[in-house]
């Protein structure tokens, strides 16, 4: 069992235990996100953790200042 605090913007799935994310279009920003698991006897949390979705061109930016 599954359980996700979905983030605004931010699709989430999950299939055969792979989670992916995908950005609503024109999305750009960054989101936190909580998933919690259970084995029917006990629930364990992840960590919050962050997507910081960025446009094409910091992507490139980043790149090209490393």
């Amino acid at each position: 069992f599954f359980s996700i605090i979905k983030p605004l913007d931010i699709d989430i799935t999950i299939e055969e235990n792979i989670v992916t994310f995908t950005p609503e279009p024109g999305f750009v920003g960054e989101r936190g996100v909580i998933i919690y698991v259970s084995d029917q006897f006990e629930i364990a949390q992840s960590n919050r953790f962050n997507i910081l979705v960025g446009t094409v061109e910091e992507a490139n930016q980043s790149e090209n200042s490393s």
